[in-house]
């Protein structure tokens, strides 16, 4: 199983909000994390949106606009970022009642953003 590109390039996204954040950047400016990833304005802006809509990040518009985390990191799990995107985790196996859905589902439900971090 492959979690999609809109997924994995929100995620590095975040991670760099985090580390602009962690810097001292109190907002992050769309065309900054875009270029950066060498991803469109436009993608970016969709999956931010997303983010947005569910409570994960605050948006504000203006020369000092931005993006900014609406709540802890260490709350902002892998599983909440994947909902939000409106992505469907189905693991079945096709002939058989094996289903690994809601193990994948506990896993990143216990993974925090902040946790991958922590990993580079």
């Amino acid at each position: 199983m492959k979690f999609t590109k809109e997924y994995q390039n929100t995620v590095n996204v975040l991670l760099e909000m985090m580390k602009l954040v962690k810097s001292g950047q109190t907002k992050v400016n769309i065309s900054e994390l875009a270029i950066k990833h060498k991803i469109s304005k436009i993608f970016t802006q969709h999956s931010l949106r997303h983010l947005v809509q569910s409570g994960i990040l605050k948006s504000s518009v203006g020369k000092s606009g931005g993006y900014s985390f609406a709540k802890d990191i260490e709350e902002i799990t892998l599983l909440e970022i994947h909902k939000s995107l409106g992505e469907e985790m189905d693991l079945k196996i096709q002939g058989t009642e094996f289903d690994l859905t809601s193990k994948l589902e506990q896993s990143l439900k216990e993974t925090s953003l902040s946790c991958l971090n922590n990993t580079k």
